[in-house]
């Protein structure tokens, strides 16, 4: 049977309460770390600090399309902005 959807806020819970949303996002997170370090051991993820400038140069995404991707990433925790002003971020894979 089909929810109903009775505000904006119920739409997004929904979403983020979805099993195969989450996974879907953290293959994008999987898939943009091994983009970015060449493979490098997820475990140093927490140590190791991107910019927006290199996923735009590193892949096919636009500026607009890599801001898309790291707010569905950071809905479901696997992004952190660490300096706006520098467009950098994390990446986090603990299960937390």
């Amino acid at each position: 049977m089909e929810e109903i959807v009775k505000t904006e806020s119920d739409a997004m819970k929904i979403f983020l309460e979805s099993e195969e949303n989450r996974k879907g996002a953290e293959e994008q997170a999987v898939r943009l770390w091994t983009i970015l370090t060449g493979n490098k051991p997820i475990e140093t993820s927490d140590d190791t600090e991107f910019t927006e400038m290199q996923v735009v140069k590193k892949t096919t995404l636009s500026h607009s399309k890599a801001n898309n991707l790291f707010q569905l990433l950071r809905a479901f925790g696997f992004f952190e902005w660490t300096d706006m002003k520098k467009r950098a971020f994390k990446l986090h894979f603990n299960k937390e």
